[in-house]
């Protein structure tokens, strides 16, 4: 048995006049221009590890342009780079967490201080080999089901990664269309939009569920001819006006 989406063309109306109300935001540019126009950064190690730790940061926490978590991002140079995480050696969680600690703001401290050693660990031993494979392997044209393997995939091996945050990594790198991290924003969006699915943060914890909820948002963004990727900047940007290019660009 499967749901079928059914898509009104007044749905598609009020969602193309929603993405059209915010489209010139920066942010919302700067999406278009590094996941649909391929003007990304090369997916090093360097910076599929800071999206590691963006993602980490970013889990149960305001991550506002203005909040903690944002500030803490845009600190040069980064204080949980790799470089400096793998010179911290088997002391990497005491040195994350104390600078997470110093930075103040930032909740659950010591879970993701103990997530980025073990996960650091996982990927010199074996984990690199995995993803950046992955990684690369969206970069250039694939469909929209390898997305979905890929996000499984990176949430088997890292630690801390769940559903959402899993598309989250590779949307920030700048790989990803159509599968998008659904957060509390979306979810809120979505509810306000009608959406037919009862929604909640434990519900899409479970990869079937959330994967169920990823075909309907798609589907409403294919019959509104909004790419995925570019309606969560959307949405992301009508929260918080303030969100800039650089905000986009881990």
């Amino acid at each position: 048995m499967r749901i079928h989406f059914h898509v009104t063309s007044s749905d598609a109306r009020r969602a193309r006049a929603f993405f059209d109300l915010h489209r010139d935001s920066p942010f919302v540019r700067a999406r278009i221009e590094r996941n649909l126009g391929g003007h990304r950064p090369a997916p090093t190690r360097a910076r599929v590890w800071h999206a590691l730790v963006s993602c980490l940061l970013t889990t149960q926490q305001r991550s506002g342009p203005k909040s903690s978590i944002a500030t803490f991002l845009r600190v040069r140079p980064a204080p949980l780079s790799l470089l400096r995480c793998r010179r911290a050696g088997t002391g990497l969680a005491r040195h994350a967490e104390a600078a997470l600690t110093r930075h103040g703001g930032i909740r659950r401290t010591s879970i993701i201080s103990a997530e980025l050693e073990s996960n650091l660990r996982w990927l010199d031993d074996e984990g690199w080999g995995r993803v950046l494979p992955l990684v690369h392997s969206l970069a250039g044209k694939h469909a929209p089901q390898d997305e979905r393997s890929a996000a499984e995939e990176l949430a088997r091996g890292l630690r801390g990664l769940g559903p959402k945050q899993s598309r989250n990594l590779l949307q920030s790198l700048g790989v990803t269309q159509h599968e998008v991290p659904i957060d509390s924003r979306v979810t809120k969006w979505l509810r306000d939009f009608g959406f037919p699915i009862g929604l909640s943060a434990v519900a899409l914890s479970d990869p079937e569920y959330y994967a169920l909820v990823s075909e309907g948002f798609q589907a409403l963004c294919a019959k509104a001819k909004v790419a995925p990727c570019a309606m969560d900047a959307a949405i992301f940007s009508s929260f918080d006006e303030t969100w800039a290019a650089e905000d986009v660009v881990f």
